[in-house]
């Protein structure tokens, strides 16, 4: 493996999304929700593409980007349904 436990990777996810939940709101109203909808894709295929391979630094920066687009899936679509 890698030597690095699955759960400290899962942790890591949640990390990130709380540290960049205080800018996420911000930085969507500044943008657009739309933009930001579209920025979710981008970031979602660019994790999924860093993912495929063994590189540890990759993963690591894949769990750090899949907790900014948590952040991104659980309010911009649901806002941008609603508005």
């Amino acid at each position: 493996g890698y030597g690095y436990s699955v759960a400290s990777l899962y942790a890591l996810g949640f990390v990130s999304g709380a540290i960049t939940s205080v800018f996420t709101g911000a930085l969507v109203d500044r943008i657009g929700r739309k933009k930001a909808v579209m920025a979710y894709c981008a970031l979602e295929i660019f994790i999924n593409y860093l993912e495929q391979f063994p590189i540890l630094l990759f993963l690591v920066v894949s769990r750090m980007i899949g907790g900014i687009t948590t952040n991104l899936l659980y309010t911009v679509f649901e806002t941008w349904l609603v508005t």
